[in-house]
């Protein structure tokens, strides 16, 4: 019986230093449903294997894996380099993935944390700036893959919020101002693509409410129109006082594009601002009565 445990004894010893002294891999190796709550960042990032929703085990190859500094590789090719806690990634590391993206920067159990630059395959960078638990927060600027910028300046728990920049791919200048959840909403200026103002005040959920209008030429007018939430408030009107009124989606989306043809008409100094409410004067009306209530709360005409 000596000898036996005596045998048990010896093989575990040499397990162990074959591991590295690793008695258990790593949390975000282990082969286990793909989500934040089991999976860590392996369940959210792509080492997931789509037909039976695991995650892929990685293999610790080098260093200390558990809570130090080590290296991990998975099955795709994606490997992890950088510091370790608990068996998760924490501190500062690297993170590849199999199509050549990468993260460089800070990691908190699992997620993205701290500062952090992401890389695009071709090596030009998507994102740079701040992450709070796996969320784009505090100043970062986005990329494009031409290398131009995106958006740069603000972030508040993975929404654009606070004042930034907005930019085309060509590199203009589209939108400067205040945001909230990803919406022009605040005061803030919007330009058309030969750089001349557009449009300068107000913003309510993405659509100015007070302030100037400019044709391309330089004329200042201004048009009110419905707010991004408009059309959505008066589809839940019209279905609270008559569900099978949902079919007049279709005459409010109709009405909605003839009111933008019309400003864009405006803008395009093709027609005269003080034209502009005669040709819309039906459109007007359709959705002034179709949905009342919403047309009044939301759009103040």
């Amino acid at each position: 019986m000596q000898q036996i445990l005596s045998f048990f004894l010896i093989i575990s010893i040499i397990i162990f230093f074959l591991t590295g002294g690793q008695t258990a891999p790593p949390k975000s190796s282990l082969n286990q449903p793909c989500s934040r709550e089991s999976g860590g960042l392996w369940g959210a990032r792509g080492e997931c294997d789509q037909t039976t929703n695991t995650c892929s085990p990685g293999k610790c190859v080098q260093g200390d894996c558990t809570s130090g500094f080590g290296k991990l590789i998975f099955p795709s090719g994606g490997k992890y380099s950088g510091t370790f806690k608990d068996r998760m990634f924490s501190g500062t590391g690297k993170l590849i993935f199999c199509k050549g993206s990468r993260y460089e920067g800070g990691f908190l159990q699992d997620m993205n944390h701290g500062q952090e630059t992401i890389y695009f395959p071709n090596e030009k960078v998507q994102y740079k700036g701040g992450w709070l638990r796996d969320k784009k927060h505090g100043s970062g600027t986005i990329y494009y893959n031409n290398g131009r910028v995106q958006y740069k300046e603000e972030f508040a728990q993975g929404k654009i919020n606070g004042h930034g920049s907005y930019y085309t791919p060509d590199g203009i200048l589209y939108y400067r101002g205040k945001w909230q959840q990803n919406q022009r909403h605040g005061m803030g200026k919007v330009f058309y693509d030969n750089r001349a103002l557009r449009m300068d005040g107000e913003f309510f959920h993405d659509t100015l409410v007070r302030g100037s209008r400019y044709t391309r030429s330089g004329k200042k007018f201004f048009i009110r129109e419905p707010d991004a939430n408009f059309f959505n408030e008066c589809l839940k009107e019209k279905k609270k006082g008559n569900p099978g009124e949902a079919a007049n989606q279709d005459l409010i989306e109709t009405a909605a594009g003839l009111y933008s043809q019309n400003i864009s008409l405006v803008e395009n100094d093709q027609i005269e601002a003080a034209d502009f409410k005669r040709l819309s004067e039906p459109t007007i009306k359709t959705l002034r009565d179709i949905c009342p209530a919403a047309f009044h709360k939301l759009s103040g005409f």
